[in-house]
């Protein structure tokens, strides 16, 4: 990347470069600085990134992203914006070629059960021959690939970078937790996800560092809904929250499912309890849709079989969208990929 390049992207200030250089890394830790990387000012809980662009400066770095006016000798070009960490998303997005655009994107959100259900999706579509990729609190995952990430969901610039990787790989889709906190500081700024999975919300990630309160800790996921989501939702019709989450959604398709009522579009009923060689598990129909089907789980509890349904009709879904022409024959499979 060009710096005039980066400097159309992020300048907010008229973006005057007096020279041209390339960019070979986009970074926001000082610590790993050197020369040909921009630097780029982010304002953390704990820490402000302006406070370590002298650092960055003393390890080579001579381009940086900055809100506020930082003092750098000369040879240091200061690119100024209004916001650093919108900047980084729009910089990096480009900088490795907008991988998510060619990538079928499936996020899942809610208080508890992200992990459970992300998983159980991506193992699913996997069972269903759909190359899938997992970015999520267990780390990324695709096919032997396997790395930790710091955070349920990742800065945007290591989102748009395993993208690349698992896009570079052979990847066609992607399963990834979504937080109220990267909905919040923009780590999914500009990505498009063609399915959006809601699991449930009860008051937490509330306090220093986190949410003020719980109405702000709410809008942030409905605002996953209603900015990110564009194409489906399959969302827990059985959560008080639900209608919340919907009200501003912006997908054209929504499916709701539950374990109360026959009245919404799936509907689990006949839940069964399994033991299992040193285990429980338990077993499930799947109603709606025209369809019937018993899916079984290695974990038990209701919680778990809300969870198994939602990851198995959005499973069902990205299917529909992505084998338009085989969705009926790969059923099976999903299941299967579910009871793994």
């Amino acid at each position: 990347m060009l710096l005039t390049e980066l400097s159309r992207l992020v300048s907010t200030d008229g973006g005057v470069c007096l020279h041209e250089c390339r960019i070979e890394r986009l970074i926001y830790d000082s610590r790993i600085a050197r020369r040909g990387d921009a630097f780029f000012c982010l304002c953390g809980a704990r820490a402000d990134g302006h406070d370590h662009a002298a650092s960055a400066y003393a390890a080579g770095c001579r381009v940086f992203v900055a809100s506020r006016r930082i003092e750098l000798p000369s040879d240091a070009t200061v690119l100024y914006t209004d916001d650093t960490r919108r900047a980084l998303a729009d910089a990096s997005c480009a900088f490795f070629g907008d991988p998510g655009s060619s990538l079928f994107l499936v996020g899942v959100t809610g208080t508890k059960g992200k992990t459970t259900t992300a998983c159980m999706l991506c193992d699913s579509l996997s069972a269903a021959g759909v190359r899938t990729g997992y970015i999520g609190t267990n780390g990324v995952r695709f096919g032997d690939w396997r790395e930790t990430v710091a955070n349920t969901t990742p800065e945007s610039h290591e989102l748009h970078r395993i993208f690349r990787e698992m896009l570079d790989r052979g990847a066609e889709a992607v399963v990834l937790e979504v937080s109220s906190q990267a909905v919040v500081a923009g780590r999914i700024r500009g990505l498009s996800f063609d399915v959006g999975v809601f699991t449930n919300l009860s008051p937490d990630h509330i306090g220093p560092g986190e949410h003020p309160d719980f109405e702000s800790y709410r809008a942030a996921k409905a605002e996953f809904f209603s900015r990110y989501c564009r194409r489906t939702v399959v969302y827990n019709a059985d959560d008080p929250s639900a209608q919340f989450m919907l009200a501003d959604c912006s997908a054209p398709r929504r499916v709701s499912c539950s374990l109360i009522s026959s009245d919404f579009d799936r509907y689990a009923s006949d839940i069964r309890a399994e033991r299992r060689v040193g285990s429980f598990g338990c077993s499930f129909y799947v109603t709606g849709g025209g369809e019937e089907r018993r899916l079984s789980i290695s974990v038990p509890g209701d919680f778990n079989v809300s969870n198994a349904l939602e990851a198995y009709v959005a499973a069902c879904e990205t299917v529909a969208c992505l084998r338009a022409d085989s969705a009926d024959s790969t059923e099976s499979e999903l299941a299967r990929g579910i009871a793994s």
